[in-house]
């Protein structure tokens, strides 16, 4: 039952994320419709004052970071005199006072003390300075790794875009100064900043509009073109998909406990999964021999009853744990025994033998040894990029004196 439940907390959080980004890109759009040419001062005064109640109840209730991006659009509405500071000032206090009004009794309810969420999440993050416990990233990591994953070849796109529509450039503009702002906390996370991206697809299909506007009469062009980008969105597809397997050593060393032939015997065991293990695949879903899910779940056990436990802080010394997945080097009284690496990055394969060479030993090798195509041999053989793995790992430890 524990394990429905905690798979129901997790969709539930996922679900919620889903209806965050709706309702920003709901503000967002509203926003959009002012600065469309004949919409009169009326419409515009009330499509800025939905855009900014959707951004203000957004962040009352589920991301008070929105306000980060809440502030830039207030700052342009009062400089374009769209609305006045009365204006944006009393809407501000109701809905402010509205999101308070449904969040509080929900959460002080669960909590079972008077709590804000939001309010708590940003003295403890912000004003105390402890979100550098969760790691500090450098400064521009939003610019240089988290846009380039979200948006791939569409980044640079996107940014022409903002330079070629002067309406977008205004948007943009805004969502740069929420990353920047962003930026100045240690702790970073893409999911802070993905409500932007909607805005920077926007922007690129302005620039891929401008770029293939002048062959908008060819048609082998347009097809020539179309098939670029398919191959491309492919490529990048298989690529990502390829780094993807190697970057969740966690789910890897489960899957590597569970196949041991040393623990086979063992009908019951306490294992413990440290921090980095739980991070990087070590969900629910691949604790197969779960003791706790044993009665609802009796085929997936087969045979073996094992418990899974995540305690912070335990010590070296401590015996309650058979087996302990760690990114420790080496545990007191506890025997390693398997290693699972952790991916680090890609960097430019320097090859010995030209590509010939390499494409006839591959042949040679599967017709000696009667093996089928692999993906894996290929990338090796045809890849100007190699993946590394860092001196991280996660380690399999069996205790080697119970007592």
């Amino acid at each position: 039952m524990r394990r429905l439940q905690k798979r129901k907390i997790a969709l539930t959080i996922i679900f919620g994320f889903a209806l965050i980004n709706h309702t920003v890109q709901i503000a967002l759009g509203q926003y959009m419709i002012t600065m469309k040419r004949g919409k009169t001062n009326s419409a515009r005064k009330q499509g800025t004052l939905n855009a900014c109640s959707f951004l203000t109840i957004a962040a009352v209730i589920f991301r008070l970071e929105l306000v980060a991006l809440l502030a830039p659009i207030v700052l342009l509405s009062l400089i374009s005199k769209r609305v006045t500071f009365w204006q944006l000032v009393s809407r501000g206090f109701l809905v402010t006072f509205a999101g308070l009004e449904m969040t509080l009794p929900i959460d002080s309810y669960f909590w079972q003390k008077l709590t804000w969420p939001e309010g708590a999440s940003l003295i403890f993050n912000v004003l105390e300075g402890k979100s550098a416990e969760w790691g500090v990233m450098p400064w521009h990591f939003y610019l240089t790794s988290s846009l380039p994953k979200l948006l791939g070849i569409t980044y640079p796109l996107a940014l022409l875009g903002f330079v070629l529509n002067r309406k977008v450039f205004l948007l943009g503009a805004c969502t740069l100064v929420f990353v920047v702002a962003m930026s100045c906390l240690g702790h970073k996370e893409t999911r802070f900043i993905i409500y932007i991206v909607p805005v920077w697809n926007l922007s690129t299909s302005i620039c891929v509009h401008r770029i293939t506007s002048p062959f908008r009469h060819s048609r082998w062009i347009k097809l020539g073109l179309m098939s670029l980008i398919g191959v491309v969105a492919a490529l990048n597809m298989a690529f990502t998909t390829y780094l993807s397997m190697h970057n969740y050593p966690g789910g890897a060393a489960m899957m590597a406990l569970h196949s041991l032939e040393d623990l086979r015997p063992i009908q019951e065991l306490n294992i413990h999964l440290d921090n980095l293990v739980s991070q990087t695949g070590g969900s629910r879903f691949l604790q197969l021999n779960d003791l706790d899910g044993a009665q609802n779940y009796p085929l997936t056990t087969k045979g073996r009853l094992w418990r899974y436990d995540k305690l912070a802080n335990i010590t070296e010394s401590s015996h309650q744990f058979d087996v302990i997945l760690s990114e420790q080097p080496e545990l007191h009284n506890f025997q390693a025994l398997e290693h699972v690496t952790a991916f680090d990055g890609v960097r430019r394969r320097h090859f010995k033998a030209p590509l010939s060479d390499r494409l006839f030993d591959f042949v040679q090798s599967c017709w000696a040894k009667k093996a089928c195509f692999s993906f894996h041999s290929m990338w090796d053989i045809l890849s100007p990029i190699e993946i590394v793995f860092n001196h991280k790992q996660i380690t399999i430890f069996l205790q080697t004196n119970p007592t």
